[in-house]
């Protein structure tokens, strides 16, 4: 309950969020980070309700950190635990906003972040992304065999999120610039089209041209569509790399999906010379702390070589 001048306003976990979610709708958020958040808080609330906290106003870092071990214990991901924190955190940022909370009362002040343990991520070889070319460009339908081979050479070139891939307007895409209007964080990008890919993008538009002329179907406003011209979303992303996988010899360490293909551009960007403020910008970082910790995890197949070549037993056996 909240105590005001004249009377006492109840609160209750359904009414609040409801407020919360029509609050993060009037401030420009995606639909999936609304949707996660709306999920997210749900299960939050769930969890009071169930340990006789009916009030979101009387919810106590101790709760709160209840919760969280409590997620953990369930087989939650230390990720998702904080993504967790994150939404709760924004949910009592909104009540403090609004003035249903006071500042020092925010019951997420203190309550820390699970620590996460780094996985390291290996990434394409470059004698892998050639297969991965290739068996894109292998479909018996041209338009079909030149959108694919496109969508996986602009992923591996552009560092493209598949999100933005998806989302590209017909406009956004010239033979020598990429405009990512949609980036994370609703933030706005230009990527750089190199020769070789401006070439592909040149026989994809003339492709797609000739095979929608004589149907009414395709979507005007989408760069990529799919085969009857519907806008191209991510699971048709997903579908696509499925379909390729079996003719492609990976190494079982890899993972075949569109977010290794952000790695593999990463990688060898920095392999090739470019330095990490660039790559920062080119990846869409809001911030260089993420660019370093996003590229910590990232396996360095020559840096590997280099340093089995400068073993230190190793050339101590050579002056034997």
């Amino acid at each position: 309950m909240l105590e005001s001048n004249d009377f006492t306003v109840i609160m209750d976990w359904q009414g609040i969020i409801k407020e919360f979610i029509f609050y993060a709708e009037s401030q420009n958020l995606s639909k999936n980070t609304i949707k996660v958040r709306k999920s997210l808080i749900k299960r939050f609330s769930s969890y009071c309700k169930a340990n006789d906290c009916n009030d979101p106003l009387n919810v106590t870092r101790k709760l709160i950190r209840s919760f969280m071990r409590y997620e953990r214990q369930t087989g939650m991901s230390a990720s998702y635990v904080n993504q967790m924190l994150i939404t709760v955190r924004a949910f009592y940022r909104f009540l403090i906003d609004e003035e249903y909370l006071d500042e020092d009362s925010n019951p997420t002040d203190k309550v820390k972040f699970m620590k996460k343990t780094r996985k390291v991520t290996e990434t394409f070889s470059d004698e892998e992304m050639i297969q991965i070319i290739n068996a894109a460009s292998n479909h018996k339908n041209k338009f079909m065999s030149s959108r694919n081979k496109l969508i996986v050479m602009m992923m591996a070139d552009s560092g493209l999120r598949v999100n933005e891939l998806v989302n590209l307007s017909v406009d956004d895409v010239s033979p020598d610039r990429i405009l990512v209007r949609h980036g994370k964080g609703d933030r706005q990008r230009v990527v750089y089209v190199t020769n070789i890919l401006a070439r592909e993008v040149l026989k994809y538009q003339r492709l797609k041209k000739s095979y929608f002329k004589e149907r009414s179907m395709l979507n005007p406003e989408f760069f990529f569509v799919g085969f009857k011209g519907e806008r191209l979303r991510n699971d048709g992303i997903q579908k696509m790399l499925r379909r390729i996988e079996p003719q492609i010899k990976l190494r079982e360490s890899i993972r075949f999906s569109p977010h290794t293909f952000r790695h593999y551009f990463a990688s060898s960007q920095l392999r090739n010379g470019a330095d990490i403020l660039t790559v920062s910008r080119m990846l869409g970082h809001a911030d260089l702390n993420t660019t370093q910790i996003y590229l910590s995890s990232i396996v360095n197949e020559e840096l590997l070589e280099s340093a089995k070549a400068t073993s230190p037993l190793a050339n101590l056996n050579k002056q034997k």
